[in-house]
């Protein structure tokens, strides 16, 4: 009696490699593709919470303004500056302060998960600077308008010398308003 024995093929050597390869160019494929998903969640997270801190200073500002007149006092009378200032800060804890004096603009959330400028809170990659420009040539005290800015940059990014350099490149965001006097 004699026993057939089939020949059965398989795959080569080179056919599994081939194989191999395709399979792990596709799955560094989806992984790149995945993180770069990942990476532009995050950064537009990161865009989405500067414009809210950003737009958060400049209403902060106009709320200083609405107290005074509330109380009776000029618009533009303290806690704002009587000359055009830079490096400003404000929260919601503190009136505008501390311009041109070299304090830090790191923001901190704390334990009510309001972004503060004190050392309170966790630190954030976020830092807030307010701007006050009066109408040309004019200061606090007889001005009609100041246009009030709120620059806003993250993940160690440095503040730009002009509103134009204040771009998504640059980690940078920025609200601008003009507030006018009220009432007066």
């Amino acid at each position: 009696m004699k026993i057939k024995i089939k020949n059965k093929k398989g795959f080569s050597f080179i056919e599994v490699m081939i194989s191999v390869f395709i399979l792990l160019v596709g799955i560094l494929a989806v992984l790149g593709l995945m993180t770069s998903v990942l990476k532009n969640s995050i950064d537009a997270k990161n865009q989405e919470i500067a414009g809210f801190l950003s737009q958060e200073g400049v209403e902060l500002v106009r709320n200083d303004r609405d107290n005074n007149w509330a109380a009776g006092h000029s618009s533009f009378s303290s806690p704002f500056p009587n000359t055009n200032k830079e490096n400003c800060r404000i929260d919601m804890n503190s009136h505008l302060n501390n311009c041109n004096n070299g304090h830090s603009k790191d923001l901190y959330l704390n334990s009510q998960d309001f972004y503060v400028h004190n050392h309170t809170g966790h630190p954030t990659k976020f830092k807030r600077e307010i701007k006050i420009n009066y109408e040309s040539g004019h200061n606090a005290s007889n001005s009609d308008w100041a246009d009030v800015i709120g620059m806003v940059t993250w993940d160690g990014a440095s503040f730009p010398a002009s509103l134009s350099g204040c771009n998504l490149n640059s980690k940078c965001v920025y609200t601008k308003v003009t507030l006018r006097r009220w009432g007066e």
